[in-house]
């Protein structure tokens, strides 16, 4: 809404709705939905590297298990 000159608060104009949609359009963009992309995206990385990482940790542990009961049985 606007102000007049006297002070008062006048009509709002159709034009001026319509931009201030649209500035609330991109406003909404910018704290809104851009950030909640992004943390998805994050979130989706993490729990690939996750996804990927938890074999490899298997298979270091089976390693760790084998070069002990080798080491074992050589003593």
């Amino acid at each position: 809404m606007m102000k007049e000159k006297d002070g008062e608060d006048g009509p709002v104009t159709q034009t001026q709705a319509d931009q201030m949609i649209h500035e609330l359009k991109w406003l909404s963009w910018g704290l809104v939905k851009i950030p909640l992309i992004l943390a998805i995206a994050a979130g989706l990385f993490f729990l690939v590297a996750f996804l990927f990482m938890k074999p490899s940790i298997e298979n270091q542990q089976q390693q760790g298990k084998e070069e002990s009961q080798i080491i074992n049985q050589q003593r």
